[in-house]
């Protein structure tokens, strides 16, 4: 998660170093802006700032689709990163914050609240080992009250082996 904060960085760069307006109005309006590393903006534009809906798309191929406030990601959004982590929900100044739905690289599933990037609040993560944890989170850590479920098996079996 802490990696966020390169998406933080890139879409300030579009800020300070935009390198073409490929098309349309990129002062003041809907336009098509390209990065001189790269990366292309899709979207609203005010004073020539990344503002309102939009979609940045970067050379590593990760991707951001959703609000901006100020040139970074901020509101609902959904992050897209090639190494297979997803989040979908609020962004506060380029952080996940609020609540929202991550699939981690590893493939594990959270859903619940988050603050500066990290799992924090009420929540629940699906591990693929098939526990379940639910409870509370403090800077990306279980931390006070919680349970774990651990995954339960029901079938056929035959010399002590599970059968489908």
């Amino acid at each position: 998660m802490k990696s966020f904060i390169l998406l933080i960085f890139i879409i300030n760069f579009f800020i300070l170093s935009q390198e073409a307006c490929l098309s349309g109005d990129c002062e003041n309006g809907i336009g098509v802006l390209k990065a001189s590393d790269g990366s292309i903006y899709e979207g609203q534009f005010v004073n020539g700032r990344l503002e309102g809906k939009g979609k940045a798309s970067f050379p590593d191929g990760s991707v951001y689709q959703g609000r901006f406030k100020n040139g970074t990601a901020h509101g609902k959004g959904r992050y897209v990163k090639p190494d297979g982590e997803q989040y979908v929900g609020n962004f506060k100044e380029g952080l996940y914050d609020g609540n929202g739905k991550m699939i981690t690289k590893e493939g594990n599933y959270y859903e619940g609240q988050f603050k500066n990037d990290l799992f924090h609040g009420s929540g629940y993560m699906r591990y693929r080992n098939g526990e379940v944890f639910f409870g509370k989170w403090v800077n990306g850590k279980r931390h006070g009250k919680g349970t774990v479920y651990k995954k339960a098996y029901s079938g056929r079996w035959e010399n002590d082996v599970r059968v489908n």
